[in-house]
């Protein structure tokens, strides 16, 4: 469900005079009341964008045609019978408004108003969405609010997301935040744009949890619910027939997030966790919470494959309509710990200094022969790089020194943790061995002395976190200088 910040590529259409609302009749026509946003719903209003590149003309005749900008990679797909003569159909790019879209918008142009509604396709490939099922279409109506269309149809293959916009376009209830620009062309309409956008999705859509702890998830929405129940997807095998036929509710207000509640008379509300209601020991389980959203409950033992879907599904008792809202949990019983080092003009040996980098890593991981106890293992230790090795500024006399020099090799460890109310406190002491370099000094009399490499064994760092301060499941502990010198550590720690 990976939303948010994935969404949509926009455009205006101008010339297209709306669409049917709530209850309304026809795709081609015929006056009918505007839906408006219930109480507790807050339309979403914002200007109109301008033009951010050149225009496209195509020329449609009687057999239709699609207009394709290529910039956008949106497509304006005209049906054969939707103008009398051949009509220009002009797209072009233009700027984004919707408060939580991002990308570019088109203005569509036509001499004349289309007979028969146009169906628009926008490729979603590059937001980053990882459930396109919660994808919709919105267009803007006269007055800066915004309606969300349906039924839409997504082709997860190309990648696409495609709906049919009939006239005559309904007006939300709200007030334009600002004047429209000035757009060139004949029948312009400006303010009717089209937006790619997640009209629902859980908060947090991805996230991680160590075994035997718990995360809390909420639903959100976007697209009015008060009204109309939501539209099952058209299929993306068939043709555009699902799209051109209206549903009872061709548009609803598209609103500031919303959480769904658990209890809305008139639907049914469940929660799963791979498909199973409320989940199950091996996989996890999920419970409602009062009035909004769910806690998940990681199971004792870490499951393979250790990413499970917990869903939440809605769907209408009184008027049919179902959807699934989804989050990606991951299940977590251990940590890599992760070193690095780096220093300018670090001593090296007696005589010598250098720029010093080096990196390690550990995992620290539940001991299966002590319930409650972990042990670090799998090290991964990567040879100090040495550069600009020079003698030491304090040394009068001259020096050479070898590539023996090692910051740090792991090869060993201790976990403490320590219970605490709210989470649990780890303590990861890291063990090893640090090496110096041979080097021979030579001072102003010509004598020379030769200091081996030395190689010595002790603690090495200690790696302290806490199990509830990670974020996408990670976390960068404070730094760990060297005394006196200009090397330092910085440790970050991943779930595993």
């Amino acid at each position: 469900m990976k939303i948010l910040n994935r969404l949509r590529q926009v455009f205006f259409i101008s010339a297209l005079t709306g669409l049917a609302a709530c209850g309304g009749g026809g795709s081609s026509g015929g006056t009918t009341t505007s839906p408006t946003a219930t109480s507790g719903e807050v339309p979403v209003l914002s200007a109109v964008g301008t033009p951010t590149g050149a225009a496209v003309t195509q020329s449609i005749d009687t057999a239709g045609g699609t207009v394709v900008e290529p910039s956008t990679g949106a497509s304006v797909k005209v049906a054969a019978g939707a103008f009398s003569a051949a009509t220009d159909v002009t797209v072009q790019p233009a700027t984004d408004t919707l408060p939580f879209g991002s990308g570019d918008a088109i203005t569509v142009t036509t001499a004349v108003q289309p007979g028969t509604p146009v169906i628009v396709t926008m490729s979603y490939a590059n937001d980053g969405v990882t459930h396109p099922s919660q994808l919709g279409l919105a267009v803007q109506a006269d007055d800066g609010s915004w309606l969300s269309i349906e039924p839409v149809r997504i082709d997860t293959v190309a990648k696409t997301i495609a709906a049919a916009l009939p006239s005559p376009l309904a007006t939300a209830t709200g007030v334009r935040a600002t004047a429209a620009p000035s757009l060139t062309g004949v029948n312009v309409r400006p303010g009717q744009t089209i937006v790619r956008y997640i009209k629902w999705y859980m908060k947090p859509d991805q996230t991680t949890v160590h075994v035997g702890k718990t995360v809390d998830l909420v639903p959100y929405v976007r697209q009015s619910t008060a009204t109309c129940p939501p539209e099952p997807p058209c299929d993306p095998n068939v043709g555009d027939d699902c799209l051109l036929t209206p549903p009872s509710c061709r548009v609803r207000p598209v609103i500031q997030d919303l959480p769904f509640t658990n209890d809305k008379p008139g639907y049914t509300r469940t929660w799963y966790v791979n498909t199973i209601p409320g989940g199950d020991t091996p996989i996890g389980t999920v419970a409602p919470n009062t009035p909004q959203g769910a806690t998940f409950t990681a199971p004792a033992t870490k499951p393979s494959p250790n990413t499970v879907e917990v869903l939440f599904g809605s769907e209408g008792t009184v008027q049919p309509g179902v959807v699934f809202i989804s989050a990606d949990v991951t299940i977590t019983d251990g940590y890599v710990v992760k070193g690095d080092f780096s220093a300018t003009q670090f001593d090296i040996c007696a005589y010598m200094v250098a720029d010093v980098t080096d990196h390690f890593e550990v995992t620290v991981r539940p001991d299966p022969s002590n319930s409650g106890f972990y042990v670090v293992q799998n090290f991964v230790n990567q040879a100090s790089v040495l550069s600009n090795k020079q003698k030491r500024p304090t040394y009068d006399g001259t020096a050479t020194g070898d590539d023996a020099f090692d910051m740090a090799y792991v090869n060993g460890g201790q976990v403490t943790v320590i219970q605490g109310v709210v989470a649990d406190e780890f303590l990861v002491t890291i063990n090893g061995t640090s090496t110096s370099s041979m080097c021979t000094g030579t001072d102003a009399n010509g004598v020379s002395i030769t200091v081996p490499s030395i190689t010595v064994a002790a603690p090495l760092l200690v790696a302290d976190f806490f199990a509830d301060g990670f974020q996408n499941g990670k976390q960068t502990l404070p730094p760990v200088p060297i005394p006196n010198s200009s090397g330092v550590w910085t440790l970050t720690v991943e779930q595993q």
